[in-house]
């Protein structure tokens, strides 16, 4: 008789969840959840905390997020914002990119993280106008991942060298697919060149010099923005379009969604008894 035994052994990450809408914390929740369950020891940074203690979950709040995002709701219409040029869309998230980031590395928790004797294995970063705090992995000497909240393209292809594709793939800012239009693609093209000159020239200097402002020691931005191991997509095969990924891109789109809940009495009398149907209608993204 041969017996095997095989100890395993989980992983102490970091996952860093720090944008305020709802949208984008419930996917860095989701992962850091799940991640928690499979037995790692997870820490999340994020501007929320979870409504009832998690095993292996510890959640550091950035406190203050969601009070300034509030503020900044007030003066902001989310209707106009849909039809502004995709340049003004750009400097925009740039700008809130850099706010971000400053506000992220020069908070309380994380700067007593940072002088801690914490160790970190790998550290998991949402990939959206955040890439200064990139540097946080840097300095625990961990593996790098990326996730993203929206499927592989000119956003996420360069963090491990994917081919870009503007002639067929439709730029994340657009509306709608280019594949049956020429005249699409021409547009797409241009978005993509546009794109790129705002994240070379603008988006990831500026970054770049915030980085700098906590780390002034620490590599140029591209060096740890190019040293990404994992990028992990919220897409899937199934409804997103066909484009090349390198195998340390992963698709796990829907892992987010949680088995259904059973609805309230009067929603439920509602729905048994409409005779000819009913018409769901929401105003929010989750």
């Amino acid at each position: 008789m041969c017996l095997s035994f095989w100890t395993i052994d989980g992983l102490k990450i970091l996952s860093i969840s720090p944008i305020v809408t709802h949208s984008h914390y419930t996917l860095g929740f989701a992962l850091a959840q799940d991640l928690a369950k499979r037995g790692h020891e997870v820490t999340l940074l994020a501007p929320y905390r979870e409504k009832e203690p998690i095993k292996n979950l510890r959640t550091l709040l950035l406190t203050g997020f969601v009070e300034e995002w509030n503020k900044i709701k007030e003066n902001m219409n989310m209707f106009n914002r849909i039809n502004l040029p995709t340049i003004l869309t750009l400097v925009q998230l740039g700008g809130m990119g850099a706010t971000l980031v400053d506000q992220t590395l020069g908070h309380e928790v994380v700067q007593n993280l940072l002088n801690s004797n914490e160790t970190f294995d790998a550290v998991i970063l949402e990939h959206f106008i955040s890439d200064g705090l990139r540097a946080i992995a840097y300095h625990f000497g961990a593996v790098p991942i990326s996730f993203s909240a929206v499927p592989a393209g000119t956003w996420s292809n360069h963090l491990v060298g994917n081919v870009d594709l503007p002639s067929y793939a439709t730029e994340f800012l657009l509306k709608s697919p280019i594949h049956t239009d020429f005249c699409k693609r021409v547009h797409n093209m241009l978005l993509y060149i546009m794109q790129k000159l705002y994240l070379y020239f603008v988006f990831y200097p500026k970054q770049n010099q915030i980085m700098h402002k906590y780390f002034p020691d620490f590599p140029h931005i591209y060096d740890l923005t190019y040293n990404t191991s994992l990028v992990l997509l919220s897409s899937d095969a199934s409804f997103s379009e066909p484009v090349p990924k390198l195998p340390n891109m992963i698709e796990i789109g829907g892992f987010h969604v949680l088995p259904p809940k059973k609805l309230p009495e009067d929603i439920q009398k509602i729905l048994d008894n409409a005779k000819n149907g009913v018409v769901y209608f929401s105003m929010g993204s989750v």
